[in-house]
């Protein structure tokens, strides 16, 4: 039975080019094309497809995109179509589990993913396989005679066993299959580990795991469907350890709790998505339970409780049956409330990581996708999250549902470095840079470089403006002690740096909306009587 391919692309030549090659294949038909998002949504519901070519959508980023129809549609299977100059984009796509080939598109390379995507077992349709990079996390490209090629999905592990990740990268093994392409749900996060293997074409593949979630809410886009002075969802990256992620994640958190929301208190959760090594706590002096692995286990109950409910042992089902049930699982936003820890002294509200290391390997990446799911559709007004250094599933579904990203870095070379590589890379993607706040942490009076140079090195605009943290002694007392420095009671310039920072994300004109009109002040009955 052929596969129906969707096209969704504004240039309207590639469907119509696409349809003329796949005329006489037995293994793939085009089954229409959408140029907007509006007729995305429809042509899913009316055409049916089994996979969705991702081209040029002008309304919102590709990735996004994705995961948006993954949410609502878990069985599709996602292919991005880029130029060279948008391939710097790939390992990012990867990690979100979609594949990735060159334009102009070729019908032979759909083609092979379509074959092997109707030879796949019927137990296996939602759990996809991902083309590797060999057994170092590289590329796999499928050459033609056009000089494009086919880049696997999956994300980039550190198992010696191809790029999926059992979890948020930690090189689990998965369920080895015979197979070579992706199966019909990918992952929306691209994160299931598995076992490399020679398929046609010299392909490597590896197995990846499965989202799905039952009733999904209407898609979710950074800036879209909701009001930005009503939820925020903010994401603080440093792609260096060391560089005070954390400690500005803790400080900007307890600054914005502070702030209100009109006349009423904003409500602020923080979440440390730094699932192994997350300090967020220790930060804070707060205890490590509940936790967002306690918040897991109780999704894996519910699902098991389901199962059994309906006649299945749950012991014997293979990693992708498991993980094809999670669809049983509906969280609601009150939910949250009873995996948080509350700082008293501020008021924040904080879901911390696993107090255990062994327990983030059971953490995988549908659980995270209905966690911030289930999070953005929570009673808070903010939500900040810490990362960890690094481009696993945790930190990708993190950054992409942001909002706003503040990316950290100290100003030194490898640091500034790593920045300016992650930059390059969102920029080729035309990630909107106006999302992303530069904060350079621990600056001396007298360092190596001036931020103007390090601006120079970012290629910034000028009036892009790079937010200095001051080195400070009080600092490295309050991240010892846990008191934070936004609860200090005298002026501290650390203090007002990251109070800076805070006013560029929410400005303050946006935090009066809503509160009352103060009224004009009245005149004194002298005045009155001298106009009288």
């Amino acid at each position: 039975m052929k596969k129906r391919l969707l096209i969704v692309d504004g240039d309207l030549a590639v469907g119509p080019s696409l349809y003329a090659q796949l005329s006489n294949s037995q293994w793939l038909e085009v089954c229409g094309q959408a140029a907007t998002i509006e007729e995305t949504w429809r042509l899913l519901g009316e055409r049916k497809p089994d996979l969705v070519l991702l081209g040029s959508v002008q309304e919102v980023e590709r990735g996004v995109l994705c995961q948006q129809l993954r949410l609502a549609h878990p069985h599709l299977s996602f292919i991005a179509a880029s130029t060279p100059a948008e391939l710097m984009w790939e390992p990012f796509w990867r990690n979100l589990g979609m594949w990735v080939v060159g334009k102009p598109v070729q019908a032979e390379q759909l083609e092979v993913l379509a074959m092997q995507l109707s030879s796949m077992p019927v137990q296996s349709l939602s759990s996809p396989l991902s083309a590797g990079r060999g057994q170092a996390g590289g590329a796999g490209m499928m050459g033609d005679s056009s000089g494009t090629g086919i880049i696997g999905a999956g994300g980039p592990g550190a198992g010696s066993f191809g790029t999926g990740m059992g979890g948020h990268g930690n090189g689990s093994m998965g369920i080895p299959m015979g197979a070579t392409a992706t199966g019909e749900a990918l992952s929306a996060h691209g994160s299931s580990g598995g076992l490399s293997h020679a398929g046609p074409q010299g392909m490597q593949s590896s197995h990846t795991s499965a989202v799905a979630e039952a009733k999904p809410e209407p898609p979710y886009s950074a800036g879209l469907g909701f009001s930005p002075s009503k939820k925020r969802l903010m994401t603080v990256y440093g792609p260096k350890g060391g560089v005070g992620k954390t400690f500005l994640s803790r400080e900007l958190a307890i600054y914005f709790a502070q702030r209100k929301d009109g006349v009423s208190p904003r409500k602020v959760l923080a979440v440390d998505f730094n699932l192994d090594l997350g300090t967020f706590a220790t930060a804070l002096n707060l205890p490590r339970s509940p936790n967002i692995y306690t918040w897991v286990q109780d999704i894996d109950r519910r699902l098991r409780d389901w199962l059994l409910s309906h006649g299945r042992e749950p012991e014997q089902l293979s990693q992708e049956e498991w993980q094809s049930y999670i669809e049983a699982v509906q969280l609601s936003p009150e939910e949250v409330d009873r995996h948080v820890v509350i700082h008293e002294a501020s008021g924040l509200h904080v879901l911390t990581s696993p107090r255990d290391i062994r327990n983030s390997f059971e953490i995988k990446d549908y659980h995270l996708y209905l966690i911030l799911d289930a999070l953005k559709r929570s009673r808070y007004d903010l939500i900040l999250i810490d990362t960890a250094p690094d481009t696993t599933d945790a930190t990708i579904q993190a950054l992409f549902f942001a909002e706003q990203v503040i990316m950290v870095g100290n100003p030194v070379v490898d640091s500034i470095e790593n920045i300016q590589r992650i930059l390059k890379l969102l920029r080729e993607a035309d990630y909107p840079e106006e999302r992303i706040q530069l904060c350079m942490n621990r600056l001396q009076r007298k360092e190596m470089f001036t931020l103007d140079e390090i601006r120079a090195y970012f290629q910034l605009h000028p009036s892009k403006k790079i937010f200095a943290i001051p080195d400070d002694q009080e600092v490295k007392k309050s991240i010892n002690t846990g008191n934070p420095v936004m609860l200090h009671p005298g002026k501290l310039a650390a203090k007002d740096a990251i109070e800076a920072l805070g006013k560029a994300l929410i400005p303050v004109d946006e935090e009066a909306e809503g509160s009352p009109k103060r009224k004009g002040k009245e005149r004194t009955s002298l005045w009155k009587w001298l106009k009288s």
